[in-house]
């Protein structure tokens, strides 16, 4: 460690000019506007970050979903999703009653056939 006899505000400012240099001035002008925010803070800017990256979204994705969000859109796309959701079951349960009664229909022919064929057979069956 090095003591220096500079005043905190300097140090700060060459710290400033250091990171600029380095070409991170985005990165300085999103830490002031969220260090100056009463809305956000940086843990929860990081957090985002990371939730965005973990779903693997790109620019245009997050902002539609932010417009979509401004527009008060969220709220009326998780209602269509779980219609959606709720209509497939639906059509699912359709299916597999279609296919039950279908089923059905088989069985009873094939029960209707076998009876035919025993009548067939016992009349011939004398005759033999």
């Amino acid at each position: 460690m090095i003591a220096l006899d500079i005043p905190p505000d300097e140090v700060h400012a060459i710290y400033r000019e250091y990171l600029e240099l380095n070409g991170m001035y985005d990165v300085l002008q999103i830490y002031d506007q969220i260090r100056y925010s009463s809305k956000y803070s940086l843990p929860s800017f990081l957090r985002l970050h990371g939730i965005v990256n973990d779903l693997g979204m790109g620019e245009q994705q997050i902002i539609n979903v932010l417009d979509l969000a401004n527009h008060n859109q969220l709220e009326y796309l998780q209602d269509k999703v779980e219609y959606l959701r709720t209509e497939n079951n639906l059509e699912l349960k359709k299916t597999e009653c279609t296919n039950h009664v279908v089923c059905q229909i088989l069985s009873f022919k094939l029960i209707e056939a076998l009876v035919v064929s025993l009548h067939y057979l016992q009349y011939q069956i004398p005759r033999l």
